[in-house]
């Protein structure tokens, strides 16, 4: 499957600036809210922005693709003008969607740096001071450890492996293919990347939606310099989060099986070496959804002999295996 510049997808379709100084000199870092409805949010997405200490100067940029009235958004975009930072309040004048929200945001950025943020999550106040201190080692895109907070109650519910990943302060892991052989790809809220960087990549590829974020970043890895700084500077809040709801996971396990042979097959170029992980992953996934009361389609004949215990397990050990390797080797 060839590449494809998603940038092209919405070049008719414009962003009105609503608010927003473009006289003024860039700085080095801005952070990128996509917002869609859901005002209060978004509220706490900026006052996490606001907080942020002892860090270098930052403008923000919020791109807003509610079809309908935005006057809440708008004001609340207004509760932070009387402060001492340029924030670009940009409108679009048609839907774009949700990665398409996203690429225009990377679109419209003026800095060399872009901090992307999900209107529904927020930042902790030395994000961006130890953030840009790391990226401008080297880096071409940052990232950072999560809290997941569900209720108003942090429930990470992490394993051994992954508290002693979290419980290294400072510690920065340089991905590989095997990062995607066991994980779900990287949270996007808190990415520190170059703006150069997503345009030539093209941005995020919305035939992979709601996973189109885990394919740019098996690109990104690929190509790129990505470091992870294991320290928990986000906080992700399941409660508004589009990802939990049912139509959402089923779409998930219908695109992930695909994706994940692109990933391993295409993009690392491994030519089918790990095709029983991704069979196992898709069991695994259709399983989890099940759980929570999601109804998913029968297994096709070629993957049901890894919907068994044996296989389940086999991929546990795998993974485990990998992570110990990270944590000691």
């Amino acid at each position: 499957m060839e590449q494809k510049n998603s940038f092209a997808l919405y070049e008719n379709i414009s962003s009105e600036l609503l608010e927003g100084d473009t006289s003024v000199t860039p700085c080095e870092f801005s952070f990128l809210i996509p917002a869609y409805k859901n005002p209060n949010c978004l509220r706490r997405a900026l006052k996490s922005i606001f907080d942020q200490k002892d860090c270098p100067a930052f403008e923000i940029l919020v791109t807003d693709d509610s079809e309908e009235d935005s006057t809440k958004i708008h004001e609340v975009i207004r509760e932070f003008l009387n402060r001492s930072v340029n924030i670009f309040y940009y409108k679009n004048q048609k839907r774009l969607g949700l990665f398409g929200n996203w690429n225009r945001c990377y679109e419209l950025a003026r800095t060399k740096y872009c901090c992307f943020l999900n209107h529904d999550d927020a930042l902790t106040e030395n994000y961006l001071a130890r953030v840009s201190k790391l990226i401008r080692g080297g880096y071409d895109s940052l990232r950072v450890g999560t809290d997941i907070v569900q209720d108003g109650v942090i429930n990470n519910n992490t394993g051994f492996f992954n508290k002693r990943y979290f419980n290294r302060p400072g510690h920065v892991q340089i991905p590989s293919l095997n990062y995607f052989l066991y994980r779900a790809g990287f949270p996007p809220s808190g990415n520190c990347i170059k703006r150069s960087v997503v345009l030539e990549l093209g941005g995020y590829d919305e035939r992979f939606y709601p996973a189109a974020d885990y394919e740019f970043d098996a690109r990104l890895t690929r190509k790129y310099k990505v470091g992870i700084l294991w320290e928990r500077l986000c906080k992700i809040f399941t409660d508004e989060s589009t990802s939990m709801k049912p139509e959402t996971i089923l779409q998930s396990i219908k695109v992930g099986y695909e994706l994940d042979n692109r990933v391993y097959n295409e993009i690392f170029d491994f030519k089918s070496k790990y095709n029983w992980i991704t069979a196992i992953r898709y069991c695994i996934s259709r399983r989890a959804a099940q759980t929570q009361g999601v109804e998913v389609e029968e297994l096709p004949k070629k993957i049901k002999k890894y919907d068994s215990l044996f296989w389940r397990n086999l991929y546990r050990v795998y993974v485990n295996l990998n992570r110990l390797r990270e944590l000691y080797f």
